[in-house]
C-alpha cells in the first residue's frame, strides 16, 4: 500500500492577510477586456503551460481566457470552445496549426482550476481540477512556420488589430504562465497553492488581489508584464475564490478496498472525493481534503481441465495450497497451473498488482482414474443409477476385485468375484458421485465414474 498525504498550507507571505478574501477579475462579455501588451510570443517550438481558476456560466460559443493571436490568426491562446476548455498554436490558421479541446464543460457556474500545456510539438494536454482530460484529434498538423506576432497578449478577448472579439464572460483568478511543460501532478500542487511570482520557470502571474488606483493588472512575476484594462472599473475586482483554508491531497494505493475518513468503503479508484475538516487550516478556517484513490487487484479466477487447475492471474508469485490442511502451502507448487498427485480440494495464493489475494477452493476428485483399457469389452449399466448396478464384461474373468468408493475416498463396497463375466452390485449411499475399482489377476486396475440420482 501506498498512503501519500499532503496539506498545502497559504502563508502570510505568499497570500497577503491571513483570512482575507481573495479576488477575482469579473469580465462582462460585452467590452471588457485587458491588455498585456506585445509580450510572451510562443514559437511553435516552444513548451509552455497555462493556468488559472474560472467560473462562468455563459454559453457563447468562443470565449479567450488569454490570446496572442493577429487577425491572420497566428500566435497561441487558452480559451473556452462549447463550453469546454481547448488549446491552439497557428502559424497559418487555414493550413499549418494545433488545436485540442477538452470534454468536460466547465460553464456550470461554478469555479474550476483549468490548465494546457504545449510540449513544442504540437502536442497539447488539457486538464480540468488537475484531471487529465480527453481531447479531440488534432485538427491540422503544425510543422513550418512562425507562431510569432506583434499583436498584444490579451486577458478574457481576442484584441487583434481591431475590437476585441470574443470576449469572455465571468471571472477569473490566479492566472499564471510558464516556459514548461506542467506535470499533472505539479498542477494538482499548484491549484490551491500561492506564488510570490519568483519560482523557478514562471513568466507571469496575475491574482488580481489588489486593485491598483490606475486600474492596472500587476504581474506578479520579475517579468513585469502590467495589463492595462479596457472598459473597466473597480467594480470588476469582486469577491474570488477563498484560498486563505488548506487543501490536503490524499494519494493513496490500496488492495481490493479502503475505508477513506469520510467513512465510505471504496472498492473503485476515485479521484473526486471530498472531505472538509472544520478549522482545520493553520489559519483556523476550514481545510479540504482531496482523494486520488488507485485500487488495485488481484484476479482469483481458476479454471479447471480434468486434474488440473490453472490461475487465471497474471502474477507474479503462485502459491498452490491444500484447502483440506489448513491451506498449507504445497512444496514446489510455484506455477500458474497445478495438478495434484492426491484427490482434494485446493487453492492458490498470488500476488498480482502489489496485492495479495487466495481464490476459492477447487475439488478435485478423478486423481487415479486411467483411461479405460477395458473399452469395447466392459459396459456398466445403468449409469446413471437408482442404486442397482451391473458390471458386464466380454469375457470370464478368473479373479475380479471389485470396490466401490465414494467422493470422500471412503471405501463403502469391497468384494473379490471369481469366474464370472458379470457383476450386479447395490449402492446403498446418499445421491452423488461414486468410483468403482477393478482389478484382475494380471494387476490390471481401473477407475470407473458412476452416478447415483
Amino acid at each position: 500500500m501506498k498512503h501519500n498525504f499532503y496539506f498545502v498550507f497559504l502563508s502570510f507571505l505568499i497570500c497577503g492577510i491571513l483570512n482575507a478574501q481573495p479576488l477575482a477579475l469579473s469580465f462582462d462579455g460585452v467590452d471588457d477586456c485587458v491588455n498585456l501588451g506585445d509580450n510572451l510570443d510562443f514559437e511553435v517550438t516552444d513548451q509552455f503551460s497555462v493556468e488559472a481558476w474560472i467560473k462562468t456560466s455563459s454559453t457563447v460559443d468562443w470565449q479567450q481566457i488569454i490570446s496572442k493571436l493577429d487577425i491572420p490568426f497566428v500566435g497561441w491562446g487558452f480559451q473556452l470552445q462549447f463550453g469546454q476548455i481547448s488549446g491552439y498554436i497557428s502559424s497559418e490558421w487555414d493550413s499549418n496549426f494545433a488545436l485540442f479541446t477538452g470534454s468536460t464543460a466547465v460553464n456550470d457556474g461554478k469555479w474550476h482550476h483549468v490548465a494546457m500545456t504545449y510540449n513544442g510539438d504540437a502536442y497539447f494536454a488539457l486538464y480540468v481540477d488537475g484531471k487529465l482530460e480527453s481531447y479531440s484529434e488534432i485538427l491540422n498538423t503544425l510543422s513550418s512556420g512562425s507562431s510569432i506576432n506583434d499583436a498584444p497578449l490579451h486577458i478574457g478577448c481576442l484584441g487583434g488589430d481591431g475590437d476585441p472579439v470574443e470576449l469572455w464572460t465571468g471571472n477569473i483568478e490566479d492566472l499564471r504562465i510558464w516556459d514548461t511543460v506542467l506535470t499533472q501532478a505539479t498542477i494538482q500542487e499548484n491549484m490551491h497553492k500561492c506564488f510570490d511570482g519568483s519560482e523557478e520557470n514562471l513568466l507571469a502571474y496575475y491574482n488580481f488581489n489588489n486593485p491598483p488606483e490606475d486600474l492596472t493588472v500587476q504581474d506578479l512575476s520579475p517579468n513585469g508584464y502590467d495589463g492595462t484594462t479596457q472598459n473597466m472599473d473597480i467594480n470588476a475586482w469582486v469577491e474570488g475564490l477563498d484560498n486563505s483554508g488548506a487543501i490536503g491531497i490524499d494519494t493513496i494505493v490500496e488492495c481490493n478496498s479502503y475505508t477513506w475518513i469520510d467513512g465510505i468503503n471504496y472498492t473503485e479508484n476515485n479521484d473526486s472525493a471530498l472531505y472538509t475538516i472544520a478549522n482545520g487550516s493553520a489559519t483556523g478556517c476550514d481545510s479540504t481534503v482531496l482523494l486520488f484513490l488507485t485500487i488495485n487487484k488481484a484476479n482469483v479466477e481458476v479454471s479447471q481441465n480434468e486434474n488440473t487447475i490453472t490461475s487465471a492471474a497474471n502474477a507474479t508469485s503462485y502459491q498452490w495450497l491444500d484447502c483440506d490442511d489448513d491451506n498449507s502451502q504445497i512444496s514446489g507448487a510455484n506455477n500458474q497451473s497445478f495438478t495434484p498427485t492426491e484427490n482434494g480440494n485446493f487453492a492458490v495464493e498470488i500476488i498480482e498488482n502489489g496485492c495479495i489475494d487466495t481464490s476459492e477452493c477447487i475439488t478435485v476428485t478423478s486423481v487415479g482414474i486411467n483411461k479405460n483399457v477395458f473399452i469395447g469389452s466392459l459396459n456398466i449399466y445403468p449409469n446413471p443409477t437408482q442404486g442397482n448396478v451391473s458390471i458386464e464384461f466380454e469375457k470370464v474373468y478368473s479373479n475380479i476385485s471389485t470396490k466401490v468408493i465414494d467422493i470422500t475416498g471412503k471405501v463403502i463396497y469391497n468384494s473379490d468375484y471369481n469366474n464370472t463375466r458379470k457383476i450386479d452390485l447395490l449402492i446403498e449411499g446418499n445421491s452423488g458421485i461414486y468410483f468403482i475399482e477393478l482389478s484382475d489377476s494380471n494387476g490390471t486396475k481401473e477407475f470407473f465414474k458412476l452416478i447415483k440420482e
